[in-house]
C-alpha cells in the first residue's frame, strides 16, 4: 500500500507551497508534486521529481528533502 502525505513549505517570498509525496512500490524513493497556493486558495500540483528519504515516516526529513527538490528546480 503506497504511503501518501501532504507537506507545506514556504518559498523565499513567504508564499505557502503544498507538496504531495507518494511512495513508489518496491522502492525507497518517493514521487513529489508541488506548487504554490494561489490567492483564491487553489493549487495545481506539478511533478517535481523523486526523493529518497532514509525514513519515509519522518516528516522533518521529508520536509527538508522537498525543500531541496523544490528550490533547486
Amino acid at each position: 500500500m503506497p504511503l501518501r502525505t501532504i507537506i507545506s513549505i514556504f518559498n523565499k517570498d513567504g508564499q505557502k507551497v503544498e507538496a504531495l509525496i507518494q511512495s513508489m512500490s518496491r522502492s525507497f524513493k518517493m514521487h513529489v508534486w508541488a506548487a504554490p497556493i494561489k490567492e483564491d486558495g487553489s493549487t495545481v500540483l506539478e511533478y517535481k521529481g523523486t526523493i529518497q528519504p532514509l525514513d519515509q515516516t519522518d516528516t522533518i526529513e521529508l520536509e527538508e528533502l522537498v525543500k531541496r527538490l523544490y528550490f533547486n528546480d
